[in-house]
């Protein structure tokens, strides 16, 4: 069955403590009677209250308040988790510090004590453990060596405590007691099983294990301080000779960047007037492009113009197409009529001929005749009927020559061709 105070210290300061079942067994020599000793509560050292040992008929053993009224006093104490955590840091002989914010730190303890005492202006405070160690960082020199721990288990430091513990300037780290470093025999604890438990906690914090904390309270020794001095001049010499080949870079760069903004503002001029130059070029090729635009429509309106005059023009020349067809059949059929007309005109003259000279030769044989003394028409010579055929043609000729000039010097057939082919149609 649990109890509410299985173990007690023996005195108002220090770390010794006394378990109930102890006790108990203590009092057997007695026949079981109190040993009338005074034991204190679970506390701190200077905030403990005054307890006596009870032992019930059912064997039950546990410590109680002497004055109930302490009982609500300073809250709950210490668990013996908590008591047996801090036993088993304070016998560490090294391990790993995971401290946030300041890195990990593997340490070899020198010295470790419990219930550490450090004294304030007004009054005692003592850390749950204390520890004297070397590292193979700055963390020894930084905090001197040494550190105070305080475990955190069901409760935090304080913010008034760890205040305090700043202004003094001492090292302090909270470590949380993980779940699985726990006492499993809170209620019926023994000398064997502390020990035992006590003896694993600092096997498995030395062989691999590490203690996980917050540093609530830093101190920097006059040793760091001085170091962290060495540190920053030799820092500063390294950046004033860093400063000074930067500022001999830089110069050389400005002084590039001078030439190459010279330049650049030179093509900048250039491009400028050449910007201009071609803004010029522009407007006259706009002009230019204007009039070209202006010269095409003019060109257009002719070509339009030129294009229905054309079409008028095709319209004409059909028309005078037609119209002088027209006359070619005219022609023709006059130049026929007059070739038929003409033809026998010649074949009359010609029979006329013949018939005139069978007339004469029968008149040269037969003896005259007494006649009337009629009137016979007189026959026309040979002569006057040639130079009446030649009269006929040559009228016909003019009068051709007369509609050919007309028609622009064509003859009726489509080409041009003297008069006399004319003639022989």
């Amino acid at each position: 069955m649990a109890v509410e105070h299985p173990w007690a210290y023996v005195n108002k300061t220090g770390p010794a403590y006394v378990s109930a079942t102890h006790e108990r067994t203590a009092r057997i020599p007695h026949g079981g009677k109190s040993l009338e000793k005074t034991y204190w509560s679970a506390h701190k050292s200077g905030s403990r209250w005054p307890m006596e040992h009870v032992v019930l008929k059912t064997g039950t053993t546990f410590f109680k308040y002497k004055n109930k009224a302490d009982a609500t006093k300073g809250g709950p104490g210490e668990s013996l988790s908590h008591r047996l955590f801090k036993e088993a840091i304070s016998r560490i002989t090294g391990t790993q510090l995971k401290l946030k914010n300041f890195g990990e730190h593997q340490i070899q303890i020198q010295a470790g004590a419990t219930e550490k005492e450090i004294v304030f202006d007004d009054g005692k405070y003592f850390a749950d453990a204390y520890l004297r160690f070397t590292s193979a960082t700055n963390l020894a020199l930084r905090w001197e060596g040494e550190v105070y721990v305080e475990v955190h288990h069901k409760h935090a430091v304080p913010v008034e405590k760890q205040r305090q513990l700043r202004e003094l300037g001492i090292p302090v780290v909270e470590v949380k007691l993980p779940e699985f470093f726990e006492y499993r025999h809170e209620s019926d604890s023994t000398a064997k099983h502390e020990e035992e438990h006590v003896a694993w906690i600092c096997r498995t914090l030395q062989q691999g294990g590490f203690l996980a904390g917050t540093v609530i309270s830093d101190r920097r020794s006059k040793e760091l301080l001085e170091e962290m001095v060495r540190e920053l001049e030799q820092q500063l010499l390294a950046a004033n000779a860093d400063r000074k080949e930067m500022q001999d870079a830089y110069k050389k760069r400005l002084e590039k960047a001078e030439e190459e903004v010279a330049r650049l503002t030179q093509d900048t001029v250039n491009q400028r007037t050449r910007a201009n130059q071609l803004v010029t070029r522009v407007a006259n090729q706009e002009g230019e492009l204007t009039d070209a635009r202006e010269s095409l429509k003019a060109t257009k309106d002719n070509l339009a113009a030129a294009k229905s005059g054309a079409a008028k023009a095709s319209e004409l020349a059909a028309a005078a197409s037609a119209e002088l067809t027209a006359l070619r059949k005219k022609l023709r059929f006059r130049l026929l009529v007059g070739g038929v007309v003409f033809a026998g005109v010649a074949c009359a003259f010609i029979a006329f001929y013949f018939f005139g000279s069978g007339s004469s030769q029968a008149q040269a044989t037969t003896p005259p005749q007494a006649a009337a003394p009629t009137l016979a028409p007189v026959p026309s010579s040979p002569r006057v009927a040639l130079v009446k055929s030649q009269k006929r043609p040559a009228r016909h000729t003019a009068r051709r020559a007369t509609n050919e000039q007309s028609l622009g010097g064509q003859s009726f057939d489509g080409s041009s061709e003297s008069h006399g082919s004319d003639d022989g149609e």
